[in-house]
């Protein structure tokens, strides 16, 4: 089996240190899902212990398969198929990749699993306004004290990367600055679509996924991105 592979980032970078506390505390993991909970992951990240991966392939034909399958890309679009039916959170899930390295693997957000801010229950003074903004489950895996990472449609000099036209994504420690500076400038939040977690594999497991027929590829991720 291939390990998940986390985008790893130094929690040390988190200036807030109050707002660290209150998203690392306040996290109700077990409204995520009635019967899932947490268990260690690789690093500071966790990953829900009923997340059900497709078999993967051990054929020596594996490469083969990879090299026909299509090539992913930051803003490729992942189309669930029947296969993942009844594999939760990814049944009928689509996600857009925000990264893609042969090292570390993809990083998504499921786009179409939104919740409520009641996720989150104690938001700190001052947070309230969040609450404006859209809430989605980006995925089972959620990094230690950061679990947000967001999208945005605001253009910034913060060279934020842009995974569509258009369309910037914020990781956990980028989320977290900016909803400090959100908070601080009393800034409308429209233009932010938060995530809980996020979705991850290694290279070769999802290649192999796709070969098994668990994901169809969709590049026209405009058509697949309806912002809430």
């Amino acid at each position: 089996t291939v390990p998940v592979a986390v985008l790893w980032v130094s929690e040390g970078a988190v200036k807030n240190q109050n707002l660290h506390d209150t998203l690392q505390t306040n996290i109700h993991p077990e409204s995520l899902h009635s019967r899932n909970k947490y268990h260690g992951a690789p690093g500071p990240d966790r990953m829900l212990d009923q997340v059900v991966r497709p078999n993967l392939m051990n054929s020596p034909a594996s490469n083969e398969l990879h090299e026909a399958s299509p090539h992913v890309v930051i803003g490729s679009v992942l189309i669930a198929t029947e296969k993942l039916l009844g594999v939760h959170p990814f049944d009928g899930s689509k996600i857009l990749i925000v990264a893609a390295n042969q090292v570390t693997g993809f990083q998504g957000l499921i786009l179409n699993k939104h919740i409520q801010w009641s996720f989150l229950p104690k938001l700190e003074e001052g947070l309230e306004n969040l609450k404006e903004a859209p809430l989605s489950l980006g995925g089972p895996v959620m990094k230690t004290g950061m679990p947000l990472l967001s999208l945005t449609r605001t253009v910034s000099g913060n060279n934020l990367p842009e995974i569509i036209p258009g369309i910037y994504f914020l990781d956990q420690v980028t989320t977290i600055r900016k909803i400090e500076e959100l908070k601080s400038a009393n800034q409308p939040v429209g233009d932010y679509w938060f995530f809980l977690g996020y979705s991850s594999w290694g290279w070769n497991q999802l290649y192999d996924e796709m070969a098994e027929g668990a994901w169809n590829l969709s590049e026209d991720a405009t058509r697949n991105l309806n912002w809430p």
